[in-house]
Order: C-alpha cells, then sequence, then structure tokens
C-alpha cells in the first residue's frame, strides 16, 4: 500500500481548522459551501476564490486549494461531482448553511454512516477499553486489523475527520486523549429527542430484557418467561416474575417496543414491534455485520434455518453459517464479539474459530469452534482447538460439533482439564432447533456439563489447599496408559501448532 492510500476521505487541506476564516459571513464547511455556490460548474473559478479567501498567506495556495477540492469530490467527501457541481448530499448541506447546528449534525452523520466514521468510533473505544494507547499509529492498525480499513502510513486525513465530527460536539481535539460524547452520537446517528428520551429512562432491568428479547429475535410472539431466563442468566439482572408485568413489560409497552397478550392461567406473550426492530435490533445486528464481515439477513436465521443452511449450502454459504451459528450462540450466552477466522479447503470440512467475551464482572475470553464435517470429533481435533484458544488467551473452549464426539475423545477433553486451566464444553447434533423454541435449552445442556467439570476440577486433599480429591487413583492401568498417550501426543501436537499459527490468523 502506497504511503497516502487511504480508505478514509481525503482531507488534505479540507478540515475546519484551514478553513476558518473572519471575512464574510460564513467560514469553515459552510463558508466552502457558499464558494461552490457561487462557483458551481465552475471548478477553476472556485480555486481561484479559494485560495484568495483562506490561503493567501500560504507559500503555495493554488496546490492548497486543488487539494480542497478533492477533499469535496468523491475521494473525499462526497460533497460536489467530477464535473463541479453539487451532490444531494452537498445541495442538502448548502441548504442548511445559515443553521451551524444542524448543518454539522448532517454532515457528521454523513461521515459517520458512509465514510467508516462510526468503524473509527469503535476502534477508540475499544483501544481505551483494553487500556491501549489511541495514536494515530494504533488507530490505523486496529482500523485494518478489524474492519479491513486501510489508512497509509503517512495519512493524515483521520486528523482532518476528527475536525469535522469535533464541530458536531462528538469529539475533542487537541489532545491525543479522546473524549467520545456518547448522547451527541446516539442523536446523530437518527434517533429523536423523544426516542432518546425513552431509551435514557429505562432501567437496568429493562435494558436487560431489551438485551435478551434481541438475542432471541422471535418470528412470533413468545411467553416472557423465556426472555426473562436469558435477561437474568447472561446480564446478571434480578428480575422478579410476580412483577415483571409491572416493572417490565408495561413500561417497555408504553415506549413502543414491544406488544403484549394476556394468557388466562399462563405468561404474558410478547411480540417486538418496528420500533424494536429499528431502534433496538438493527443497530446491534449493524454493528455484529460489520465485525464479522457477514451480513445481518445471516446474522437474524434462527437455529432452525441455521441447520438448513448447512445441510443444503453452498462452500460459502457454509462458512457464513457456520460464523452465524457461533455468533448466535455466544450472544445467546451473553458474550461479547472478538474475533473470528474461518478456515475453508472447499470440501465439507470448513471449520471457524470466533472469540467472545464475558466481561460482566471479570473477563473470561470464550472460544467458539464450529465445524461443518459430518464425522465424530477425535483427540486430535480437541488438542487443536485448545492450541488454538491457547493462542487467544481463551479459557473456555466450546466445540460445536455437527454430529457428536468419539469416546476417546471426551477422555482425552477430560484429562486436559484436570492439567490445563481450560473449561472445554461440548455441543452435539448443532445447530439444535430445540433452541428456538426453548432458549434456555442452551443454557441448561451447559450447566449439566459444568457439575461433572467442577469435579474434575476438585483440589486434593495431599496438596497445599484443602479440598476432596476425585479419580486421581482411582484409574484403571490400562486407562492410566491410554491418557498418558494423549498427554504425550497433545504435547507435541501443541509444539507443531504453535509453530505454524499466530494470533495474525484471526480478524476482528
Amino acid at each position: 500500500m502506497a504511503g497516502n492510500e487511504s480508505d478514509l476521505p481525503f482531507g488534505d487541506a479540507f478540515s475546519p481548522a484551514q478553513l476558518d476564516t473572519e471575512t464574510g459571513k460564513y467560514t469553515k464547511l459552510a463558508a466552502a459551501l457558499e464558494l461552490v455556490g457561487e462557483h458551481e460548474g465552475e471548478e477553476t473559478e472556485f480555486k481561484s476564490a479559494v485560495a484568495e479567501r483562506f490561503f493567501e498567506g500560504s507559500r503555495n495556495p493554488e496546490e492548497r486549494a486543488r487539494l480542497v477540492v478533492l477533499g469535496l469530490k468523491n475521494q473525499g467527501y462526497q460533497l460536489v461531482t467530477d464535473d463541479f457541481r453539487f451532490t444531494d448530499l452537498g445541495e442538502q448541506l448548502y441548504e442548511l448553511r445559515d443553521d451551524e447546528g444542524q448543518l454539522y449534525r448532517e454532515f457528521a452523520r454523513h461521515i459517520l454512516l458512509n465514510l467508516h466514521g462510526r468503524q473509527v468510533i469503535d476502534i477508540i473505544r475499544d483501544l481505551q477499553s483494553a487500556g491501549q494507547d489511541t495514536t494515530a499509529d494504533e488507530i490505523k492498525d486496529a482500523l485494518g486489523r478489524y474492519y479491513d480499513i486501510k489508512v497509509g502510513e503517512t495519512s493524515n486525513h483521520w486528523s482532518q475527520m476528527r475536525g469535522w465530527l469535533a464541530e458536531a460536539e462528538i469529539l475533542n481535539t487537541g489532545s491525543p486523549y479522546y473524549e467520545i460524547n456518547t448522547s451527541r452520537l446516539n442523536e446523530i446517528l437518527g434517533l429523536t429527542t423523544e426516542e432518546l428520551d425513552a431509551l435514557e429512562g429505562l432501567t437496568d432491568e429493562q435494558r436487560a430484557f431489551l438485551r435478551a428479547f434481541a438475542i432471541i429475535d422471535p418470528d412470533e410472539a413468545i411467553e416472557n418467561t423465556d426472555v426473562r431466563t436469558l435477561a437474568t442468566n447472561h446480564h446478571d439482572r434480578n428480575i422478579p416474575q410476580g412483577k415483571i408485568t409491572e416493572n417490565i413489560l408495561n413500561p417497555l409497552a408504553a415506549a413502543g417496543y414491544l406488544e403484549i397478550t394476556s394468557q388466562r392461567g399462563s405468561p404474558n406473550l410478547i411480540e417486538p414491534t418496528e420500533a424494536f426492530d429499528a431502534e433496538v435490533l438493527e443497530p446491534i445486528l449493524e454493528q455484529y455485520a460489520e465485525r464479522t464481515g457477514i451480513p445481518r439477513e445471516a446474522l437474524r436465521l434462527n437455529f432452525t434455518e441455521l441447520e438448513n443452511a448447512l445441510d443444503g449450502g453452498s462452500s460459502s454459504e457454509r462458512q457464513t453459517g457456520l460464523i452465524a451459528l457461533a455468533v448466535r450462540l455466544g450472544r445467546q450466552l451473553g458474550l461479547e464479539y472478538v474475533g473470528r477466522r474461518t478456515d475453508d479447503s472447499g470440501t465439507s470440512e470448513a471449520t471457524t474459530d470466533v472469540i467472545m467475551d464475558d466481561a460482566n464482572l471479570t473477563l473470561t475470553r470464550w472460544l467458539i469452534h464450529c465445524s461443518a464435517t459430518r464425522s465424530k470429533v477425535t483427540p486430535t481435533q480437541i488438542a487443536s482447538v485448545t492450541t488454538t484458544a491457547r493462542l487467544t488467551n481463551a479459557t473456555t473452549i466450546l466445540y460445536v460439533a455437527r454430529s457428536g464426539f468419539r469416546e476417546d475423545a471426551t477422555q482425552m477433553a477430560a484429562r486436559i482439564m484436570q492439567n490445563e486451566p481450560y473449561t472445554i464444553l461440548t455441543l452435539s447434533e448443532q445447530p439444535d432447533p430445540v433452541y428456538d423454541e426453548n432458549p434456555a435449552a442452551l443454557s441448561e445442556a451447559l450447566e449439566s456439563q459444568l457439575h461433572s467439570i467442577r469435579r474434575t476440577k476438585e483440589i486434593p486433599d495431599d496438596g497445599p489447599f484443602r479440598g476432596r480429591s476425585f479419580g486421581i487413583g482411582e484409574d484403571s492401568e490400562g486407562s492410566q496408559a491410554m491418557i498418558q498417550g494423549f498427554e504425550d501426543d497433545f504435547e507435541r501436537f501443541q509444539e507443531s501448532e504453535s509453530e505454524e499459527r499466530d494470533l495474525t490468523d484471526f480478524t476482528g
């Protein structure tokens, strides 16, 4: 990539700082738009006017004016056409030049939605949350890794974009530390004042209920208890069933997010509204679509639809289906997406690894491994996924199989858990349509495994910590020899795998 090549809009000389002037009625963006209006269709005359208006003291005012034109055109902020006439957006902003507040709100909305602005904001938040620096180099690197957005090493286009977002009061300038005005960001992204007031007025429990409702994303009315169970289990909120209508359902119905149907002797039925889809579900799906690189339509597939896609789809459709399956499982478990890696040899052996985090109290990293093969999982495959977990700092592995697991693979997983800091959970016969009818069935399936895993990891009495030993001295000689063979193979496998794979295989 050339040093200045960038997927961000060209901004050299087209920035608030360089278009700031005390002469004339307008300044900054409004001043540039006024000049375009005066010289529409006459690019040469416009450049002369810009050179005189903004860059009279510059060493090369004509060159600075040329760069302003590039910032206005398609490779920049898309306000004029190649023949130097207003685009629809440019015309709209031109009409707003007397209302500076609305002018910058609309311009910022365009930057956020159409010019990668929102992805940059997400990257800044992610870096800050991870305690990492938010230097220009760190932002450029993360944009490439997580969104495949290229920013040249010598490009300063983000600095100009930051300036325009600052005019809309979304970001600060003049400091290496970024302050993001979240309420302003939400407002500019399209929510009305009334909608914002409704969202801000929700309790934590109501928000948790909405998030759980978005995860289930039902095609028809469902009992509110299904959503309550998910919200309680995975969002750590106490939602008493006895007061759910008064505290949760009625307020959310009043806000326009769901419709309630009463049932005598049974929990109320609820179904989402258009407002719920537009204001709650779609923003969530759009973010996941951007991060995973798969369409929102795939992310909305339920488990029955995912099963059909994996059974009858092409190689690329199986890839997409595996990612969507992993993300849906993770979301239903209350996890946040981090990154993924998909391997497809062009056969039915496609696999995907999705990394997701549980950060409710402390950070627990999950590796969700999904395979399209119908063959039963082997010990070698268990070892391979454990190596991937080590590379990504994951401590919980969810192995999702289309068929099942060989007995020796299950034994291998148990021995690894006894000696390594991993929790290995397994799901067979996936995707399971039962999860559509009963969303809690997923958690129940994993909780039943956790009981025996806790026993596997119990602390022995003869160690420095008091506990009760389990099964350590009870294995037969044949079983011990088999497990020792697994351990030897596992060590050799880890050594060879770690030489071939690293974190650069994963994308966010």
